[in-house]
């Protein structure tokens, strides 16, 4: 049979079954598939709950079963979280900021170091051959020497990166720029083929530990804020004295031979041994932010 359902538009005739049941309108339909909608929701939301909260309970778990792992193995208490400074608010910083405050001694150490092993570095290993051929070894002899000593190149820093976060940066660059100045002095005394492959070698490795700890170094030191213009600033002045290294050494060997030569690289290195060690502060173990200069210094972005 057909009866008239109030709400339906225009009174449409809606088919009823004749056992008297009531009929649901469309409207009622609609109210009933969003009330099941909200209540297959609210149950998807409770099993979510439920299984980020059984998760949890499994990190936990799993994070004490560690931490009790640990104090078992080293037999010592786990030290207590200290939250560390806040950094320094973000900002538009430019290169006049790295002449500014505490980054102004970073800066200038920075460069005076690096540019001091620039000059060790590439005043031996390019100037070698003419080192060896004043000495008195043949043009043949010499570049045989030197391709010998240049297999050292790449092996010394690949041995060094085993055990280079181990140390202190500032001291792996006090101990290489120091053996790079022990052995440029004891080349000068050398008269043996054997001798200056032995200097040479040790000049080698020295000149290769300061020259990337310097480079992990300016990385360590300057906040993120300003660390591409303060690497970049570095780097820059570090190739422009690159780029007048040779002509200096050049006129360097013409006016005082190899003594003058090797005697110049010593002192350039003992140049940076004093830089850092002076002002080059610690960085092993701590954030960018907890960095000081000096030991009464508060830290970066400390009022």
């Amino acid at each position: 049979m057909l009866r008239q359902v109030a709400g339906s538009p225009g009174g449409t005739p809606v088919s009823t079954r004749a056992t008297g049941k009531r009929c649901v309108s469309e409207g009622q339909g609609t109210r009933i598939k969003t009330s099941t909608m909200l209540n297959f929701s609210s149950l998807m939301l409770l099993e979510t709950s439920a299984c980020c909260s059984r998760r949890n309970d499994g990190s936990s778990a799993n994070i004490s079963d560690i931490e009790k792992r640990i104090v078992n193995r080293t037999q010592a208490p786990l030290l207590p979280i200290v939250p560390g400074a806040a950094p320094p608010p973000a900002g538009q910083n430019g290169f006049v900021d790295l002449f500014r405050g505490y980054l102004l001694q970073r800066t200038l150490m920075l460069t005076v170091v690096s540019c001091a092993i620039t000059v060790a570095y590439f005043g031996f290993s390019n100037w070698l051959p003419s080192l060896l051929e004043a000495r008195g070894v043949g043009v043949t002899k010499s570049l045989g020497y030197t391709a010998m000593i240049g297999l050292s190149y790449p092996l010394v820093p690949l041995f060094f990166s085993s055990f280079a976060d181990r140390f202190e940066r500032k001291w792996q660059i006090l101990a290489g720029a120091g053996v790079t100045a022990a052995a440029g002095l004891l080349f000068i005394a050398q008269t043996t083929a054997a001798g200056w492959i032995a200097c040479s070698l040790l000049i080698t490795v020295g000149s290769n530990l300061a020259g990337y700890s310097s480079h992990t170094y300016r990385s360590e030191l300057f906040p993120t804020s300003v660390r591409a213009r303060g690497i970049g600033l570095v780097y820059s002045i570090d190739r422009l004295t690159a780029a007048f290294n040779s002509y200096l050494i050049g006129f360097i060997l013409v006016q005082a031979g190899v003594f003058g030569v090797l005697t110049f690289i010593a002192g350039v290195s003992v140049v940076a041994i004093c830089a850092v060690a002076l002002f080059g502060p610690r960085t092993r173990g701590l954030a960018t932010e907890a960095i000081r200069n000096r030991a009464d210094e508060p830290p970066a972005g400390t009022p």
